[in-house]
């Protein structure tokens, strides 16, 4: 075999090593939801109508209409950038049960839950 060969499969298994490791996923991504500082704010103040996976299966939610938002299946209304995240986090949503949460969470919390919400967005839906 040759060193070109070689190198080149070298290369092969090392990129799927990494995107097995990473959930088929390159890049700096977060494994688990255990490596997300609001996780514990999202269960907090937004399971009881999203559900603890995101799902929009809350108990508080269950006769809200409409619907809280399944993440991974629904997407996002206003935009699915984490600054659009944010804006929502902050704002609520008018016409639903969606509050503003700026006169409850610091705003690093609020970077943090909607890094942990765009995160539950990324999960699959079985």
């Amino acid at each position: 075999m040759n060193i070109k060969l070689i190198s080149v499969l070298t290369g092969s298994l090392l990129f799927l090593s990494m995107s097995i490791n990473c959930g088929g996923k390159l890049g700096n991504n977060p494994k688990s939801s255990k490596d997300f500082p609001g996780k514990s704010i999202y269960e907090a103040n937004c399971s009881p109508c999203h559900g603890m996976k995101g799902e929009g299966d809350g108990p508080a939610g269950a006769n809200l209409n409409p619907k809280p938002r399944n993440y991974a299946k629904d997407g996002f209304k206003y935009g699915s950038s984490i600054e659009e995240v944010k804006r929502t986090v902050l704002e609520g949503i008018d016409g639903t049960a969606m509050p503003p949460w700026s006169n409850v969470l610091s705003d690093e919390q609020i970077v943090q839950v909607s890094e942990y919400v765009k995160f539950l967005a990324s999960q699959s839906v079985e």
